[in-house]
């Protein structure tokens, strides 16, 4: 978020809310309260988030942080108030390691899961029902299959229209991506009609439309709504 963004947000002035970030000056605590509703934060989101612990290292086992859709699309550090729980998965199902993604990605946390539901999860039966929990590599933003002569599975970004209002909004759908020339192909499972074809370029670049490679699905019967 830009300081002229959080400033407009919090009704602070522009050069009050630089100096904070820029650690020239303090701010009250109401004022402080403000940018932390403006950013989504809790107090507690300050700290950093306990992180696996060295048994669980020794064990090849990491730690998956559970978060909703919006999180996993938009927030590159998970916060504790973000986090719906935890999964410890073995290292082998994350796959190689290997990175494909912008400097700028590789900063954010890695692995995130996320519990999707009846839309999100739409065209993709049976490989991806309604209440699954799909792992995201959110660092392997690339077409390029994992296994040749396979098409690797995403979730991918898509702007849908809100229902109570006329403004559109960023919605997760979980789909087979592969790439023809400049072009997107982004497909439901087999028999489903559901496919769409997104020219890349100025304006849909590659890492605005993949969230993350989907790395695992662990199907489930409750079902988020």
């Amino acid at each position: 978020m830009s300081v002229s963004l959080l400033a407009r947000q919090t009704g602070l002035g522009q050069p009050h809310v630089s100096n904070f970030l820029r650690q020239h000056r303090r701010l009250s605590l109401d004022a402080l309260d403000l940018v932390l509703d403006a950013l989504r934060m809790r107090v507690e989101d300050l700290f950093p988030r306990p992180r696996e612990a060295s048994a669980h290292k020794t064990d090849r086992l990491e730690t998956v942080p559970v978060v909703p859709s919006y999180v996993a699309m938009h927030d590159a550090y998970i916060r504790a108030s973000s986090l719906q729980w935890e999964l410890k998965l073995a290292r082998e199902l994350l796959g190689t390691g290997e990175t494909r993604c912008s400097n700028f990605r590789r900063s954010w946390d890695r692995y995130v899961a996320v519990q999707v539901n009846a839309e999100e999860a739409r065209g993709m039966a049976p490989v991806v029902m309604p209440g699954a929990i799909v792992v995201l590599d959110r660092q392997y933003l690339v077409f390029d299959p994992i296994r040749e002569g396979e098409v690797n599975l995403y979730a991918v970004r898509r702007m849908a229209q809100r229902r109570e209002s006329r403004t559109r909004e960023a919605q997760l759908s979980i789909r087979h991506g592969m790439a023809l020339g400049d072009v997107a192909v982004l497909l439901g499972h087999a028999g489903s009609a559901d496919a769409e074809l997104i020219r890349l370029g100025e304006e849909t670049i590659l890492e605005e439309l993949l969230v993350g490679r989907v790395v695992a699905v662990l199907q489930t019967t409750i079902e988020r709504e």
